[in-house]
């Protein structure tokens, strides 16, 4: 009886002992559980997407733009998170390549004919503060520091562009004539985000004071302004022998960053408003690591540039330094000067580890920022600070990128300001 009962279930037994046996031997020769599935795909055995269709779907991956961090604060919507400068718009000193196709300044800030034909061929990187629509102060720096569209002069503003001062859409409509690239700061955010309101019909009486700036862009201008990404970034060419330009990056923000996060990882609202950082104690008084850092808006904790320079003076390889150029802060003012005081705890930071910044109270934290002698320790600037409150009736800051035989150098030219607004505060 056993005998017979089990005759007819041989066959499924074979066939299911025959499967078992392909598929060990695909999976030990194939190279595991995903080539082993693609395999009897492949074969029919197991129903599947077609390789017509794993490729569609492989090139909407690749084309799918790169999405920042969900931000704990309300944004305009983002179109672009972090920008890649342009090899063309990198500075150079008697570059191998041919002259560009003359483009014409506009008349404002047309340069003048130089006496001088001899003069090197060299492309430029200017990098000003906050504009706050403060047109007439835009227009007299580009004239002061011969903005040449036709040698390669590339401009690039820190954020807020807009708001505040008498012409906005003018400051708008000029970066769209020189090509300029920028990144968007806070006041531009928010009038992007009170022009998508009023499309939708929606007032709210909060942002009343915006409407005027939202309703004197053009079409063109909002579009423009909406496109612009919260980081831009570039690769330093090897050569220079100078600190900071002997880092290996340059990154251009509004606010701020938050040291040894990626730059993938940064919130953009904070990007785009953080004024200082605060590190949260553990409740064992244990290390706190500089990636856990609360940015804030307000002067609270320490400021994110003192932490930036601290953290890039102690990376170990002078290659894998940032620079970070940024706006934002007018009641900071101007932050240029070359060497800045850092800390103890700057020392040994490499790509592979995250530097603890120490523990315990406040008091010993500053005694960590000392010497053996008791002398504060001096580091290289790796965070500069162009908002000098032009709108303020202060000045607009420009920082200047050139290349020479020592590779990359920078100075800075000002311009005085008529005030616009009243500082608060």
């Amino acid at each position: 009886m056993f005998h017979q009962a089990w005759l007819p279930q041989r066959p499924m037994i074979w066939v299911s002992g025959g499967l078992f046996i392909a598929t060990l031997y695909v999976f030990l020769t194939r190279g595991g559980y995903s080539s082993t599935l693609e395999w009897f795909t492949a074969k029919g055995i197991i129903p599947g997407a077609s390789q017509q269709q794993l490729a569609e779907e492989a090139a909407e991956e690749v084309e799918k733009p790169s999405q920042p961090p969900p931000s704990r604060h309300a944004i305009a919507q983002l179109q672009t998170f972090i920008t890649d400068m342009p090899v063309e718009h990198v500075p150079t000193w008697d570059p191998p390549y041919p002259d560009p196709a003359p483009a014409q300044a506009p008349s404002y800030i047309q340069r003048p004919t130089s006496s001088s034909t001899t003069a090197p061929k060299r492309r430029r990187l200017i990098i000003i503060g906050d504009v706050h629509g403060q047109l007439d102060a835009l227009r007299t720096i580009l004239r002061k520091i011969d903005f040449d569209q036709g040698s390669g002069d590339h401009l690039v503003l820190a954020g807020d562009l807009v708001n505040k001062g008498p012409d906005s859409d003018g400051v708008v409509q000029l970066a769209m004539d020189v090509g300029a690239s920028a990144v968007r700061g806070n006041h531009d955010d928010v009038i992007l985000r009170v022009h998508t309101d009023l499309t939708k019909a929606v007032f709210n009486k909060r942002d009343e004071h915006h409407y005027s700036t939202v309703h004197s862009l053009s079409d063109a201008s909002i579009a423009w302004l909406s496109a612009l990404p919260v980081i831009l970034r570039m690769r330093i060419p090897a050569g220079s022998s100078s600190p900071p330009w002997n880092a290996g990056q340059l990154v251009i923000v509004h606010a701020g960053l938050v040291p040894g996060l990626e730059l993938e990882e940064q919130d953009p609202w904070a990007v785009m408003n953080m004024r200082s950082l605060i590190y949260p104690m553990y409740e064992d008084n244990g290390p706190r690591t500089w990636a856990l850092a609360e940015p804030r808006v307000l002067q609270e904790g320490e400021g994110w540039s003192t932490m930036w320079n601290r953290y890039q003076n102690g990376v170990v390889r002078e290659d894998e330094r940032v620079v970070v150029v940024y706006g934002h802060d007018a009641k900071m003012g101007l932050q240029v000067d070359i060497e800045v005081e850092v800390g103890e705890s700057g020392a040994e930071v490499s790509s592979e580890s995250k530097l603890e910044l120490g523990k315990g109270t406040k008091e010993e934290e500053q005694d960590d920022k000392k010497d053996k002698n008791g002398k504060k320790q001096s580091g290289i600037r790796y965070a500069f600070g162009l908002d000098s409150g032009c709108v303020y009736g202060r000045q607009l800051t420009a920082l200047i990128l050139e290349a020479g035989p020592g590779g990359i150098m920078h100075r800075v030219e000002q311009v005085d300001c008529e005030a616009a607004v009243k500082p608060s505060g």
